[in-house]
């Protein structure tokens, strides 16, 4: 199947849109990435039922959805996913001048809460829109776990890659401000040269002692 429009076809979508993380497949976050694009904003699991029937997959049982994976030929091959990603993905613009009036489609603002139906919906159009800047408010007082895990699957489907400059899984950096980190950082170097000028006076001493006696 070949389906193409002006500046995308099914496959450039796929792999650059889609595929986030690249490793060939879409897996059950990046499906509901896929159908938030082919939504009207509102039907969310709808499309993603959509999806799940093209892959065979029993959207009441939960380990399947878990381990559901679309490929590229599976996902040519499922025409309501084709159709819904080039209708409503956004088309491409460059080099020109944007209107203030048409900005807003690359701009993103978000206020989340505790309340999980709202957050995904809000998150849903996010990933909907592929804008260009994103801001999201941290509203949460005391959100449940699935409101929190939301959150995280949202984060992973758009940067699943970490950065360079991230902590490592498990870490956390314990300063909120970098004056805070130097001033760590300068009371270790005053440690450690304490820690090493005593060890030279200990070192010291017991030469004199073994020299003199």
């Amino acid at each position: 199947m070949i389906c193409s429009f002006p500046f995308h076809t099914c496959t450039g979508l796929y792999t650059k849109e889609l595929d986030t993380d690249g490793n060939g497949y879409l897996d059950p976050n990046e499906l509901r990435t896929l159908a938030s694009v082919m939504s009207d904003g509102n039907n969310v699991q709808e499309q993603f039922e959509e999806i799940l029937l093209c892959l065979h997959v029993n959207s009441a049982d939960m380990d399947a959805i878990d381990h559901a994976r679309m490929d590229l030929p599976s996902f040519l091959n499922c025409s309501k996913a084709t159709e819904g990603v080039l209708q409503n993905s956004r088309r491409k613009r460059t080099h020109e001048i944007i209107a203030e009036e048409v900005a807003s489609e690359f701009v993103s603002f978000e206020m989340i809460d505790d309340n999980f139906t709202t957050t995904m919906q809000k998150l849903d159009s996010i990933r909907k829109k592929k804008s260009k800047f994103i801001c999201i408010n941290d509203d949460m007082k005391k959100a449940p776990l699935r409101t929190r895990q939301a959150v995280h699957h949202f984060y992973n489907a758009l940067f699943p890659k970490p950065s360079q400059f991230e902590l490592e899984p498990g870490y956390r950096n314990v300063f909120l401000y970098y004056d805070e980190y130097v001033e760590y950082i300068n009371v270790l170097h005053r440690q450690n040269f304490y820690i090493r000028l005593g060890l030279g006076i200990l070192f010291l001493g017991v030469v004199f002692l073994f020299i003199y006696n």
